[in-house]
This record gives C-alpha cells, sequence and structure tokens, in this order.
C-alpha cells in the first residue's frame, strides 16, 4: 500500500518514475499477491520500456495470485518483446507451473535453460 501510494505522489511531486520505480511497485503487488494490480502497473508504464526483472515481479504476482496461465503469458509476451529470460524469470514462470497440471511446460521451461 505504501508503495502504491508513493507512486501516486510522484505527478504531484512532478518526479516521473523510472524502470526501477515501477519494478519496486510491480514487486510489491506481487508480495500482496495482487496480481491484477501487477498488470495493471506493468500497462501503466507508458515509454518505460520493462526488463526481466520486471517481467519477472509481474509473473511471480500471478503465480501467488493463482494465475500460473497469465504469467506464462507473460513470460511469452516478453520474449516476443525480445527480452531475454533470466534464471530469475525462468526460475519464476516455472515456479508459477507447480502445483498445476502444468508440469510438460514447466519440464519444457527447465530444458530451455
Amino acid at each position: 500500500e505504501e508503495a502504491m501510494a508513493l507512486l501516486g505522489q510522484m505527478p504531484r511531486m512532478k518526479l516521473e518514475p523510472d524502470r526501477v520505480t515501477w519494478n519496486t511497485a510491480i514487486s510489491a503487488a506481487s508480495r500482496a499477491a495482487q496480481w491484477e494490480l501487477a498488470l495493471q502497473l506493468l500497462d501503466s508504464m507508458g515509454d518505460i520500456a520493462a526488463d526481466a526483472y520486471t517481467y519477472a515481479a509481474a509473473i511471480s504476482a500471478c503465480e501467488r495470485g493463482g494465475q500460473p496461465e497469465q504469467g506464462l503469458r507473460l513470460f511469452s509476451q516478453m520474449q516476443e518483446r525480445g527480452i531475454k529470460p533470466t534464471v530469475v524469470t525462468y526460475n519464476t514462470a516455472i515456479r508459477a507451473c507447480a502445483g498445476k497440471r502444468y508440469w510438460p511446460i514447466a519440464l519444457s521451461l527447465l530444458a530451455d535453460m
């Protein structure tokens, strides 16, 4: 909540959020399992380009929020946008597959690493 409040106050303070600010806000949403908020923040970045850390935080939010399909869509979107997955993004996507019927996808991701 505090991270979101600070993000909301930035325009009034004539400050522009940068990628680190957005990543921090998306990570805060992830820790709270607020996957919809994380996706809204990702979509609100405007001209700021998301990176692998941005996507890892958003995928983690989906995993924690019980939305593995959405997390896997984000992983694909990241690759389509030319962002190379890191070990962190792979692990996050694999974790999103855990506990569901997505073990073949998890194995495929593991093989791609």
